[in-house]
C-alpha cells in the first residue's frame, strides 16, 4: 500500500511538472529566437550608424574596423557602393538555422549580420537548464513528501496487520488501537468484534473437548475394570481370557487416543516420544484390522523388509494408521497394501488399495466425504492434524490407485544401544 501511495503521489507530481515543463519549453523555443533577432537587428543598426559616420568623415572602413564591431559567433558583411565586400567575425555554417539582419548604410551600401545557430541553441539551453534543475528538485521533493505521507497513512494498516497476525497465533487479548482514519477505524472495529467472537468460540470448543474427555474417562475406566474382573474369574476359559486381554489393550489404546485428541484440541504437545520400531508398530496395527478386512472379504498385505528404529510418539502414529487402513477398507477396493520405507532423512508409511482414485487433495479438509458418500468426513482431516503435530506430513500419492503416504521425520534414537536393540 505504501509503495502504491508513493508511486501515485510521485506520478501525479511528475505529470504536473512535465506538463508545465512542456509549456515552458515551447515558450522558450519561441521567445529566445525572437529576442535574439531583435538584439541582432539593433546591433546591425548600430554597426550601420558607425559605418555611416566613418563614411561621412571620409574615414576608411577596413576589415579590422569591422572585427571590432562583431562579437563571438557573429559574422559581419559590409557591401559599400563603390568598393570590395568586407567580411569579419566567425565563420557561420549556412546549414544551421542562423539569424540574419540587414540594414542600409547612409550614403550607400548595406550591412549584413549573421548570428550562428549554435549561439541560438546555447541560449535555449541556458534558459532550459534552470527549468530542468527545478523540475528534478521538485520530483525529488515530491518523492520524499510522498514517502513520508504514505508512511503516515499506511501506519494504521500496518499496525492492524500486526494485530491480525497476533490473532492468527491465538492471542485474542491484543489491544486494537483506535484511529482517526475512518477506514482504519472500521477495520479495527471489525477485528475487535471478530476477536471477541473467535475467543468465545474457541473457549466453547475447548470446554466441550475437556468435558467430552472427562465424561469418556469414567465409562472407559469402568469398562477396563469389568474386563479385568472377567479375566480373573475362575470360570473364564483361557481362550476367552486371552480375548479379554486383547480387549483391555484396545481399551487402553482408546484411553490414550482420547487423551491425545484432547491435547491436540488444546494445542498442546502429543504423547512423549520414545524409541520404537516403526515396522513392528505398523505390523501390530495391521493385525488389529485383519479381522475387519476378512469380514468384508478383503485382505491386507504388509511389506517391511527390515526394522526401522525411530524416536516418535507411538500412539498418534497408530491413530493415523487406523484412519488410513479403515478408510481403505470402507471406501477402497481390492487388496489393502501397507508398506514402510526409509528414504533419506525421513520415514514413509504407505497405505493404498486397488480402487481407482476419484478424490483429490480436498479430501484432507473437514466435511469432505469419500467415494461411498458415508461417514462424517473428518477422519483424514484429524489424521492430517496429527501428522503435522508429529512434525510430518500426510499426502495423496500421484498414482492411478488411491494411496496415502504418511511422511514422518526420522530423529535418532535416544541411545545407540536402544536403536540396535530395536533393529534386532
Amino acid at each position: 500500500m505504501r509503495d502504491r501511495l508513493v508511486a501515485g503521489f510521485v506520478g501525479l507530481a511528475v505529470v504536473c511538472i512535465v506538463v508545465f515543463a512542456i509549456s515552458r519549453v515551447v515558450t522558450v523555443l519561441q521567445v529566445v529566437p525572437q529576442t535574439l533577432q531583435s538584439d541582432l537587428d539593433r546591433s546591425t543598426a548600430l554597426v550601420a550608424a558607425v559605418l555611416s559616420d566613418r563614411e561621412a568623415h571620409a574615414e576608411p572602413v577596413t576589415a579590422q574596423v569591422l572585427a571590432e564591431l562583431v562579437e563571438e559567433r557573429e559574422h559581419l558583411t559590409y557591401r559599400p557602393v563603390d568598393g570590395d565586400r568586407l567580411d569579419a567575425g566567425d565563420a557561420v555554417d549556412p546549414e544551421l538555422d542562423n539569424l540574419v539582419a540587414v540594414h542600409p548604410v547612409i550614403g550607400g551600401g548595406e550591412v549584413t549580420m549573421t548570428l550562428s545557430g549554435e549561439a541560438i541553441d546555447d541560449a535555449v539551453a541556458t534558459r532550459l537548464l534552470p527549468l530542468a534543475t527545478v523540475g528534478i528538485a521538485l520530483i525529488v521533493l515530491a518523492a520524499v513528501v510522498g514517502y513520508l505521507l504514505a508512511r503516515r497513512l499506511s501506519r494504521p494498516f500496518r499496525e492492524l496487520a500486526g494485530v491480525a497476525d497476533e490473532f492468527a497465533r491465538g492471542r485474542f487479548d491484543v489491544d486494537v488501537p483506535h484511529y482517526a482514519i475512518p477506514e482504519a477505524e472500521e477495520i479495527g472495529t471489525a477485528l475487535r468484534e471478530a476477536a471477541a467472537e473467535v475467543k468465545q468460540l474457541v473457549r466453547r470448543e475447548r470446554e466441550f473437548a475437556a468435558n467430552a474427555a472427562h465424561q469418556l474417562r469414567t465409562p472407559i475406566t469402568a469398562l477396563r475394570l469389568d474386563l479385568e474382573d472377567l479375566t480373573m474369574w475362575p470360570e473364564t476359559p483361557a481362550p476367552v481370557a486371552g480375548q479379554l486381554d486383547r480387549a483391555i489393550a484396545e481399551v487402553d489404546r482408546l484411553s490414550t487416543t482420547v487423551n491425545d485428541l484432547l491435547d491436540l484440541a488444546r494445542g498442546q504437545r502429543l504423547s512423549a516420544a520414545v524409541d520404537i520400531d516403526l515396522c513392528a508398530l505398523t505390523a501390530d496395527t495391521v493385525e488389529r484390522w485383519r479381522p475387519l478386512a476378512a469380514a468384508t472379504s478383503r485382505t491386507i498385505e504388509y511389506d517391511a523388509r527390515e526394522p526401522i528404529a525411530v524416536r516418535l510418539a507411538p500412539g498418534p502414529i497408530s491413530q493415523v494408521l487406523d484412519v488410513l487402513i479403515e478408510n481403505a477398507i470402507r471406501h477402497g477396493e481390492g487388496t489393502v497394501s501397507v508398506h514402510v520405507g526409509a528414504p533419506d532423512g525421513y520415514v514413509r508409511v504407505g497405505v493404498g488399495d486397488q480402487g481407482c482414485k476419484e478424490i483429490g487433495n480436498d479430501v484432507f479438509r473437514r466435511n469432505v466425504q469419500g467415494r461411498s458418500g458415508d461417514g462424517e468426513g473428518i477422519g483424514l482431516a484429524v489424521a492430517t492434524e496429527i501428522a503435522d503435530a508429529l512434525g510430518g506430513h500426510l499426502a495423496l500419492d500421484p498414482t492411478e490407485t488411491t494411496t496415502f503416504s504418511l511422511m514422518l521425520p526420522r530423529p535418532a534414537c535416544k541411545t545407540p544401544a536402544g536403536a540396535a536393540a530395536l533393529a534386532n
